[in-house]
């Protein structure tokens, strides 16, 4: 008989309660999902995060020196775009985010498809609320595929959109990530939680600890399986802080404040909690940098060519 999944820790912060498995420290806090009980699964979920990082520090150089468009950093997002590319099929649809590099890798698209997409300064586009429920509309079929749409928090028209969702019974999920980047603009955005006003609207919502990249998975998995059978869309909120300066100017930002935020890691609580079981060496770190670093290098030449042989 297979055994179900034991109940994540639900972590009560702000009146809210949050899905955690794994805490800054890298320490266990409730027993791991069927699917993190794999030791190449810990493995792999790891790597996605550390490419999708590598990805985003070769962008951010190309963004800085003139060479593409619209992009801005995503440090800190990583476990995010991993657990969606990792909870859907292929047949699934995915209208990401531009945090969402992992997702897009997982699914198949190359580095070089990526930074000539940011090549383009209009490279943002509008919310891609309205085609994400057309989209659901053609899939709301019994175990078709679903559609999922990943969102900045407080992205227009995105609460609505999950009203119409809710009464057409749509199999669509709606990931948000609610951003800090301050301790006081963390205990500001989460007095007045997204998944609380989704659900005082009578959507199903759900609060995940952004940061841990087997609470995000878990809860996508839910939600991914709910919509496919029929029970209707989800909203997740992922709560996460941002890594990198700039950004919001009218939020001042300390030492202490960056120091916190980089304690929240996604990539370093994994690695925390995988190299404390064994299944993680300094040699296979070093050799996963390398060939990420080398692919991320790669594309870059590529693209970079492409763009001079296009003039």
């Amino acid at each position: 008989m297979i055994q179900p999944d034991p109940p994540a820790r639900r972590v009560v912060r702000f009146d809210i309660d949050v899905t955690r498995f794994i805490d800054a420290e890298g320490q266990l806090c409730a027993p791991l999902p069927a699917f993190a009980r794999q030791s190449g699964t810990l493995r792999a979920l790891y790597g996605t995060m550390v490419e999708a990082r590598i990805f985003d520090k070769k962008a951010t150089a190309l963004q800085r020196a003139g060479q593409l468009g619209g992009y801005s950093p995503r440090l800190g997002f990583e476990a995010i775009g991993t657990a969606i590319g990792g909870a859907l099929r292929a047949d699934d649809l995915l209208l990401p985010a531009h945090r969402d590099a992992a997702a897009q890798l997982l699914r198949g698209a190359a580095m070089q498809e990526l930074f000539a997409y940011w090549s383009d300064p209009a490279g943002e586009q509008d919310s891609p609320l309205l085609p994400a429920l057309e989209l659901a509309r053609r899939s709301a079929r019994g175990d078709g595929p679903i559609a999922l749409l990943s969102c900045a928090d407080g992205e227009a028209g995105v609460e609505e959109g999950l009203l119409a969702a809710m009464h057409a019974n749509l199999p669509l999920v709606v990931v948000a990530a609610s951003v800090a980047r301050t301790a006081a603009n963390e205990a500001r955005r989460h007095r007045a939680p997204l998944a609380r006003r989704a659900l005082a609207a009578g959507v199903h919502a759900e609060a995940v600890d952004g940061n841990d990249v087997i609470a995000v998975r878990h809860v996508l998995d839910l939600a991914v399986e709910r919509a496919r059978r029929g029970g209707g869309p989800t909203f997740v909120e992922a709560l996460t802080w941002q890594l990198y300066e700039g950004g919001d100017e009218t939020a001042p930002r300390s030492a202490d404040d960056l120091r916190a935020a980089w304690e929240r890691c996604p990539i370093r609580r994994l690695r925390r909690y995988i190299g404390s079981q064994g299944l993680w060496s300094i040699e296979e770190e070093e050799a996963l940098l390398m060939r990420a670093g080398e692919s991320a290098e790669v594309a870059a030449r590529g693209f970079l060519g492409a763009c001079s042989g296009a003039r």
